[in-house]
């Protein structure tokens, strides 16, 4: 145990992170839980606008990421601006990475000429990951589409 703080607090939260009260209705959660899951705050009921230092890129699946969103019953609140800022740069960073290494190619000659990977590549498996874990707190992920209600 580290000196002065909990042991739960040095750990951070145990289990599955908690999932927005929209998520658990349309997932079909027990009537219990999504009555105490209401009782936290209410956002803010406006939508988020996309941030001006975006590209038109970004703008366009910004756009289709909120459309989405909302088409499956997800609303997004102006309080979801960071996060999905954050999902929707790494989502086009991944697009971006793709689009590179298609015009570089996966295999890159090394100083001594063998073939080595490209190192894009790691770049664009981080970036994958990171718009994953994002993805999969708005419910955007297949899996978490999945869990929905019909």
């Amino acid at each position: 145990m580290t000196r002065g703080i909990r042991q739960t607090e040095a750990m951070g939260r145990r289990g599955p992170a908690p999932k927005v009260l929209a998520l658990r209705v349309l997932e079909g959660d027990r009537q219990a839980k999504i009555n105490a899951a209401s009782r936290g705050p209410v956002p803010e009921q406006t939508g988020p606008e996309a941030p001006s230092v975006f590209s038109d890129a970004q703008r366009q699946l910004w756009d289709r990421t909120v459309a989405m969103l909302t088409s499956i019953g997800l609303p997004v609140y102006r309080a979801d601006s960071c996060r999905l800022v954050s999902y929707v740069y790494a989502e086009w960073t991944v697009q971006e990475l793709i689009r590179r290494i298609n015009e570089t190619g996966l295999l890159l000659r090394g100083s001594n000429g063998e073939p080595r990977e490209n190192p894009l590549i790691r770049v664009q498996e981080r970036a994958d990951a990171r718009a994953t874990a994002l993805g999969r707190e708005f419910g955007i992920m297949p899996a978490a589409r999945s869990r929905l209600l019909p």
